[in-house]
């Protein structure tokens, strides 16, 4: 049980794993847990140091992101096979999840 913490309980009870990261992680760990284990929670190390965590979400951000989407030179279009306004809509949040 998370006592005093800036964590939301309720958000918590579905989450199978957490995962303690330091600075030192590369990103494409974290891609894979997150592709993994759908509920992990990640949570940084507090003592680490600001901007390589920051570096590391940054990085872990844009690869995710170019898994969907691509990259400047060569853009994907997640929606193209989507038929109905429902799949866009499932889509979109899946996506919003990651």
């Amino acid at each position: 049980m998370l006592i005093n913490s800036i964590i939301n309980f309720s958000k918590t009870t579905k989450v199978d794993k957490f995962h303690y990261l330091y600075n030192t992680v590369p990103s494409n760990y974290i891609k894979k847990i997150l592709k993994e284990e759908k509920n992990s929670f990640l949570v940084f190390d507090p003592d680490s140091h600001w901007t390589n965590i920051n570096t590391i979400y940054k990085s872990t951000e844009k690869i995710i992101n170019s898994i969907y989407f691509g990259s400047a030179r060569k853009v994907k279009n997640p929606y193209a096979h989507c038929k109905t306004n429902k799949e866009i809509f499932n889509l979109s949040r899946r996506i919003l999840i990651e």
